[in-house]
């Protein structure tokens, strides 16, 4: 920008009031002279890189490197701005074995006067429905991974009590026992009411199943009347999560 034309632009921020001062050398092309010159000293100082050059070029400063001109530029630099390096290393917490989750964490009292928390605890038909859909598909990963018939029966029904599974129902899909859905409902009821005190990823798995059970346990009455003859062997045998098949 010429002399002549920065005037006239200062004259057209202070009639408009937009500014009391005006920098003029916020709005020169010595930053762009001297980024491109530093681009070009990364490549020999060439004046026409390729593509995959000047994208090299530029990933290198921007990440590693402050953008910094060479001496020999027609400009120089105003400033000590520096652009902060991004290391890949991966951050470990020292303080991880301090995050260790209460699992008798309650909502404190003065949020359940906000009318929001009676949908937690009360899920609407329409969510209540998706749960029951959802449910199909748990029914389905756990009876691949038992191997106790006595125990898949209870986890089958023979009727469908979801209006979303009735409409994409094909002939095919599985139908949850009561018991299944009473599980899904719950769990989505703790997602919904903790889901902002869930802080740490690697026992949130644990927190919710202690959840989900104390609720259940507390509230519902459920597998109660299995008959299972093989009681002995762990449910999932892999991960020895479950005391009984109950569980």
């Amino acid at each position: 920008m010429g002399l002549q034309s920065a005037l006239d632009l200062f004259k057209l921020l202070i009639s408009k009031n937009h500014m009391t001062f005006f920098i003029t050398y916020k709005i020169s092309q010595d930053h762009l002279e001297t980024f491109f010159s530093a681009v070009r000293s990364k490549g020999g100082y060439n004046d026409n890189p390729t593509c995959r050059q000047f994208q090299a070029a530029y990933k290198r400063l921007l990440v590693h490197n402050s953008i910094m001109g060479s001496v020999y530029g027609n400009c120089s630099i105003l400033d000590n701005t520096n652009i902060e390096a991004v290391s890949g290393n991966k951050l470990s917490n020292e303080n991880e074995e301090e995050l260790n989750f209460n699992f008798n964490w309650q909502i404190e009292k003065p949020l359940l006067h906000h009318g929001y928390f009676e949908n937690v605890q009360h899920l609407n038909p329409y969510i209540e429905d998706v749960c029951v859909y959802i449910a199909g598909f748990v029914t389905i990963r756990a009876t691949k991974k038992i191997a106790c018939t006595s125990c898949t029966s209870h986890l089958l029904a023979t009727t469908q009590n979801s209006k979303l599974a009735t409409v994409k129902d094909r002939g095919s899909l599985i139908k949850p026992s009561m018991d299944v859905q009473t599980v899904c409902i719950i769990t989505e009821q703790v997602f919904r009411e903790y889901n902002y005190g869930i802080m740490n990823k690697t026992k949130t798995k644990a927190f919710v199943l202690n959840k989900v059970k104390t609720n259940l346990y507390s509230k519902f009455s459920i597998f109660n009347n299995m008959s299972c003859l093989n009681y002995e062997n762990c449910l999932f045998d892999k991960t020895h999560q479950f005391e009984s098949h109950r569980d």
